[in-house]
């Protein structure tokens, strides 16, 4: 028991990692060696903001599954808010809802390509698939946050002339 709550802890310690690092990546900004444990005192937040998510999301699903659907991309962004902005769980679902106002579709239909995406790459590579399809999903997701809170997202092109990579300002 006790050691399933460490490991526990560790996965979120990096996924929190992954997060920032998708996030530091999306807008152009270095990398360093330590990026992965960058967000660990935020773990207890995170935590929470999981809980309250399971709980409520599979309540929603439990009426019907078109409000657990909702909450699910209305809430897409919380974790995001955590790990980017050092918002407290209720902070951030409240921007996540904020942030996600008239997008749910969108990010719905992101869902559902990530996970054919997925299925596919998985099955079809038996599992190695996944090494690469997960960060790049994250850093997609990292795009979507960036584009939906009215952040300047870097592009991965670069300007002929300057070898830069070209930077576009989202017009929200």
């Amino acid at each position: 028991m006790v050691q399933q709550i460490i490991s526990q802890l560790i996965v979120q310690i990096f996924l929190m990692g992954l997060m920032f690092i998708s996030l530091k990546i999306a807008r152009g900004e270095p990398l360093n060696n330590f990026d992965v444990f960058a967000k660990w005192r935020k773990i207890g937040w995170f935590i929470l903001l999981a809980i309250i998510m399971q709980v409520c999301i599979l309540l929603g699903y439990l009426l019907l599954i078109v409000p657990g659907i909702i909450l699910t991309c209305s809430w897409f962004l919380a974790p995001w808010y955590i790990v980017d902005q050092d918002m407290k769980p209720v902070q951030a679902i409240k921007a996540s809802m904020a942030a996600t106002h008239g997008s749910k579709a969108q990010i719905f239909v992101f869902g559902l390509v990530s996970f054919c995406i997925v299925l596919v790459g998985v099955c079809g590579t038996c599992c190695f698939g996944y090494f690469v399809l997960i960060p790049m999903l994250f850093i997609a997701k990292a795009h979507i946050y960036l584009a939906l809170t009215g952040e300047t997202v870097v592009s991965s092109k670069t300007d002929n002339e300057t070898g830069e990579g070209a930077v576009a300002k989202n017009p929200a």
